[in-house]
């Protein structure tokens, strides 16, 4: 049995299942909240030049490949849910690319579709990582012309240098690749140097500044996050131990049956290494960043086109497959999930203060980066960080902000007392922590989000209006 194969089905065929494909995903889309680091992408796009963008992604720590593609959203007046269309459809080419031209058989390629990171985290939630996606199945669609028509192939590495950091790591284990293909095929010069000047472009956007929240490379150490990001990539929602054992299993099977393509067998094991090694040593932001392990399965077995070996082939189809299904299940699990319950509480906070006009009033603020997943939904109003003492949107990803976050809440809400009371105007505090004795501070509720936050419950937010000090 093949482990994957070309198949002739009608164009008719990838059609349907596209359509049905983007139909789930909308429908999910149009129900989510988007979080604070959804947030972040449009509010640094909303509030500051392109220009700026490029130097304050040495803060932030990704290029601004993203943000570039949401300059035109917001320059052209759109509201904040432009951005998950945006990132639907960037979703939805990626999904028509390995459709059409991945040589996998049709059911592989629906339950690629189906699985948790494709259905879910890389559709739904807004970030860079479509970009990762997209541009990886373009490269490995055009990977067997990349002799024949290099530019092009060396253009999209060149983009996925600067789709994010992770991307980048991909990106580079591809220009390795394509310099070892020198012994067996005449390397493009011109392509060459496209491809670095892509990665040159992300290492300038990339550089550390000297006022960064986490100034060194080393940012901290995890030696549990490669077990846990195998574990998520291959079964989430299983068990860790049973999840990380079952996604090993899987792994060896895929090399074994990788053997005899020693590219794609190259390119699987050092990106595995490599995306492992910033999991360990930068961050591992959990599931976002392990499906990236599964993406770089995919693009491997893409590269290899037809493997043929027998029980080994088989084996390894049974088990992708079966894992694939896993991970469908949890899809459903979460978009379902997404749409009864709120993925954060940001938007209906956010709402709540624009259709009661309450952005008229001075608002404090704090945590610093839990507010952001407010204010794209009051445009034009800052928020006074308590932290900080003064206003602001987006972050910036400095030491400012990292010592601010750690200020405990009682004191950020005396701060703010002190700065606002004096003037004698109402004015409110915008919490994602209750206040014990609002009224023994001089503070009324006068809205409280929801408690049904299933995924960034430390997004729920309470907000209050200062009443005056206390009489006693």
């Amino acid at each position: 049995m093949r482990l994957t194969v070309r198949e002739g089905a009608s164009r008719h065929v990838a059609l349907a299942i596209l359509l049905i494909y983007a139909a789930a995903t909308l429908y999910v889309g149009l129900h989510h909240e988007p979080w604070r680091d959804e947030a972040d992408s449009w509010l640094v796009v909303r509030d500051t030049s392109l220009a700026k963008i490029v130097t304050w992604t040495r803060n932030a720590g990704t290029p601004a490949l993203w943000y570039v593609l949401l300059e035109p959203l917001v320059r052209l007046g759109l509201p904040f849910p432009s951005q998950e269309l945006l990132h639907l459809a960037l979703a939805w080419t990626a999904a028509a690319i390995l459709l059409l031209r991945a040589p996998f058989p049709w059911v592989t390629k629906v339950l690629v579709l189906a699985s948790y990171y494709f259905a879910y985290e890389y559709a739904v939630i807004a970030r860079s990582y479509v970009l990762t996606v997209l541009l990886s199945f373009l490269i490995a669609a055009w990977y067997s012309s990349r002799h024949q028509r290099p530019t092009r192939y060396a253009i999209a590495i060149a983009l996925l240098f600067n789709a994010n950091v992770h991307g980048a790591l991909i990106a580079g284990v591809l220009v390795l690749l394509f310099v070892l293909d020198g012994r067996s095929a005449r390397i493009s010069r011109p392509a060459l140097v496209v491809m670095l000047a892509g990665a040159l472009a992300a290492w300038a956007q990339l550089r550390t500044a000297p006022d960064a929240a986490y100034p060194h490379i080393v940012r901290q150490i995890q030696w549990d996050a490669p077990w846990r990001a195998v574990a998520s990539a291959f079964l989430p929602g299983i068990p860790l131990i049973a999840g990380g054992i079952g996604a090993v299993l899987l792994l060896v099977l895929l090399a074994a049956a990788l053997r005899r393509h020693g590219d794609a067998l190259l390119f699987l094991g050092l990106s595995l290494v490599a995306l492992n090694a910033l999991f360990v040593f930068v961050w591992f932001g959990g599931y976002r960043h392990a499906g990236l392990l599964l993406l770089c399965a995919i693009v491997a077995l893409w590269m290899a086109g037809d493997v043929r070996d027998g029980a080994l082939a088989t084996a390894a189809a049974i088990a992708f497959n079966t894992a694939l299904v896993v991970s469908a299940i949890f899809a459903t699990r979460m978009a379902v999930a997404d749409v009864r319950m709120a993925f954060s509480g940001g938007m209906e906070m956010g709402r709540f203060i624009h259709d009661n006009r309450l952005d008229r009033y001075e608002i404090a603020a704090h945590n610093i980066q839990e507010s952001e997943a407010v204010l794209p939904w009051i445009p034009d109003k800052p928020l006074w960080y308590a932290a900080l003492g003064r206003y602001g949107t987006y972050m910036e990803w400095n030491r400012e902000e990292e010592i601010g976050r750690q200020m405990p809440y009682a004191l950020a809400v005396r701060r703010a007392v002190v700065h606002f009371a004096p003037r004698g105007a109402p004015w409110l505090m915008l919490l994602n922590a209750p206040i014990a004795n609002p009224a023994s501070d001089g503070f009324r509720l006068i809205h409280e989000t929801r408690p049904l936050v299933f995924r960034h419950r430390e997004e729920r937010y309470w907000l209050y209006v200062w009443t005056g000090p206390p009489t006693r």
